[in-house]
């Protein structure tokens, strides 16, 4: 039988050999590089995943803005016709002040025209 080599460095007082072998130093640098390989893939994916948040929060506040211009537009819609068909349905007497009668005319003219302006 062949004895096995010597080890290599300086040993302690147990024997062992103090400086690390040529192979245990080389992994230890691939274990580096390896770890901020993915330090670095990892920060890319989490700016690539904060930037679709942000995306999709702001896809969602314009989504959000849309319904409620709907609902407004519904809402002065719904006024409007209500001011137009007082406007229509009303039953003046025969002797109106003329003023009256204009200052009554002109606003439910402007309120159903800011309304159809506001939709």
């Amino acid at each position: 039988r062949l004895a096995a080599p010597p080890p290599r460095g300086r040993r302690n007082r147990g024997g062992a050999t103090r400086s690390k072998s040529m192979a245990d130093i080389v992994l230890q640098g691939y274990e580096v590089a390896w770890s901020a390989q993915c330090r670095r893939q990892d920060l890319e994916h989490r700016d690539v995943t904060d930037e679709r948040r942000r995306v999709d929060d702001a896809r969602r506040a314009v989504d959000e803005k849309v319904e409620q211009l709907k609902a407004v537009s519904h809402l002065s819609a719904l006024i409007a016709g209500f001011a137009m068909i007082s406007f229509v349905e009303i039953e003046l007497p025969d002797r109106l002040n003329a003023w009256l009668l204009f200052s009554y005319a002109a606003t439910s003219a402007t309120v159903v025209g800011l309304e159809l302006l506001a939709m």
